[in-house]
């Protein structure tokens, strides 16, 4: 897994640093075709070629397999239990954590893969995820108790090692799919269904402590078991 780990580190960097103006990713996998046609020319061995003409697909296909997995590879592990010994935060305090995944504006979104973030919960119940995606620019996530479905415990791997996380997973109300919406107030049958505006969404959350992992984790329970 660690090495997993590495490799994606490894392919997500590459999309993010410029050579002369073109991302590393395109320098990778344009490279092996240059070869390729260049060893054409001056009569390197067959097998050669067809190798480094194979490599290009070849590379295509690891990036397709890691933007599909976000780049990181979560494995959950059911021995790692909530410790009621720790508290969970008072109401506005925040708690700083990295965050993996898709976070908001009221116009835009993005995927972020381990960037500084904050959490903190509101007097109503909400909870907010503050990331920053770039120095002075930050995106959200602000979910409501009743849409926290299941939080996760499980080792995050991305880079050299692996981190203790949380998988939060939720019902999205959030984000610029949501902007046009209109308030809706169901007054249906009791035996129908309301409709759903919400999508299903993971954000993977890290920590620099246990007890801050255990704080976030047990707010997040908070609401849910008052309500």
């Amino acid at each position: 897994m660690i090495l997993l780990g590495r490799l994606y580190a490894i392919l997500y960097e590459s999309r993010q640093r410029r050579l002369f103006g073109v991302t590393w990713r395109t320098w990778l996998v344009i490279l092996p075709v240059i070869l390729a046609v260049a060893g054409l020319g001056r009569g390197w061995p067959f097998p050669l070629i067809v190798a480094l003409f194979a490599l290009t697909p070849l590379l295509l296909l690891l990036y397709t397999v890691a933007r599909r997995a976000g780049y990181k590879h979560f494995v959950p592990d059911t021995e790692m239990a909530l410790d009621d010994t720790f508290a969970a935060p008072r109401n506005e305090h925040r708690i700083a954590l990295h965050a993996t995944g898709i976070f908001s504006l009221h116009d835009r979104e993005d995927y972020v893969l381990a960037r500084p973030a904050e959490y903190w919960r509101v007097p109503l119940g909400q909870h907010v995820i503050m990331v920053q995606q770039t120095p002075g620019r930050f995106l959200y996530q602000i979910i409501d108790p009743e849409n926290v479905e299941r939080i996760q415990p499980g080792h995050l791997f991305y880079g050299r090692n692996r981190q203790k996380a949380l998988a939060l997973h939720f019902l999205a109300s959030w984000g610029p799919q949501f902007v046009y919406e209109p308030s809706y107030r169901y007054v249906g049958d009791d035996d129908e269904p309301p409709p759903s505006h919400t999508i299903p969404r993971t954000v993977y959350l890290t920590f620099s402590s246990d007890a801050d992992r255990h704080a976030v984790w047990k707010s997040m329970l908070l609401e849910r078991a008052r309500r």
